[in-house]
């Protein structure tokens, strides 16, 4: 609870320049890197909604392909994908707990996130290369 309380200071100190794109070359405080690691979580979770919707879509193609009754490609993908989501959270909760207190946490959360959500990416276009 104590880390939504203080990402949402973080957020409302610094709401407008989570809007903006910052030049993350040269990070100098750790509101920088903090606000960078959620630049890099952006995009990484921009690129997950996309391969996630592309897979998605191959799925449909499978189920479309079967009998009513071996249909469950869709639904597999879906209940995958929920676990998954539940499964990063809680795994860069985990290790953002080491830095309980300071101001480092957000900071190794978001970069946890941002790590496993390229991860997942990459195993969602491995599901697409397959096909080819």
């Amino acid at each position: 609870m104590r880390l939504v309380f203080g990402l949402m200071a973080c957020a409302v100190v610094a709401g407008p320049v989570f809007a903006q794109q910052m030049d993350c070359s040269a990070p100098e405080t750790q509101t920088d890197l903090t606000l960078c690691a959620n630049q890099e979580w952006g995009k990484a979770d921009e690129a997950l909604n996309g391969a996630y919707q592309d897979a998605l879509g191959l799925m449909q193609w499978v189920d479309s392909d079967l009998a009513a009754e071996d249909q469950g490609a869709q639904e597999a993908l879906r209940e995958g994908q929920r676990a998954w989501v539940t499964f990063r959270d809680n795994a860069c909760l985990a290790e953002a707990y080491v830095f309980f207190g300071g101001s480092i946490r957000p900071m190794i959360e978001l970069n946890c996130k941002a790590r496993l959500t390229w991860v997942r990416v990459a195993d969602l276009q491995l599901i697409m290369d397959q096909t080819h």
